[in-house]
């Protein structure tokens, strides 16, 4: 009876400890899953305007010596434009044919300048946190069997051992 009661009870450790097990993935999956969803959030921004890009030109008056403007004019005077070709007559080119008017375009409808795309996790996403997690404690009970066996040793076989 009293084995029979040792064994129940094992049994029942051994079943606790895998719906624990079961039980803890799924809530760490489903964790993962969330914050793997939320890693991937996208987020779209309209511009209210076209950019404009400027050039910026700086001036210094007060800098540039005399020496340095009177070189400069002469290299300027130096310098030989050559004659201006001439160009040859445009030929005619025939009418150009007319085109249909293009319809009218509905007007653009308010948008806000943020429009924020939340994606939250997908089934898969929990099943793979739920995978990652089963799979890190099976790695370390296949490490903690290991150690276990070889630390154990083989054992050595004798004639009496065999007979019974």
């Amino acid at each position: 009876m009293r084995k029979k009661m040792k064994r129940l009870f094992k049994w029942m450790i051994i079943a606790g400890g895998l719906f624990t097990l079961v039980g803890c993935s799924v809530a760490l999956g489903f964790a993962i899953g969330l914050s793997e969803g939320e890693s991937r959030r996208t987020v779209i921004m309209q511009n209210d305007g076209p950019f404009e890009y400027g050039e910026e030109i700086v001036v210094g008056d007060g800098m540039i010596q005399g020496e340095v403007v009177r070189e400069f004019s002469e290299q300027v005077q130096s310098v030989e434009i050559p004659p201006i070709p001439t160009i040859p007559p445009i030929p005619t080119l025939p009418a150009i044919p007319t085109i249909p008017p293009i319809p009218t375009i509905p007007p653009i409808p308010n948008i806000p300048t943020h429009v924020y795309i939340d994606r939250g996790p997908t089934f898969f996403d929990v099943v793979n946190g739920i995978g990652t997690f089963l799979a890190s404690f099976g790695l370390i009970g296949l490490g903690i069997v290991m150690i276990v066996r070889a630390r154990r040793g083989p054992k050595e076989k004798t004639p009496e051992s065999l007979m019974k």
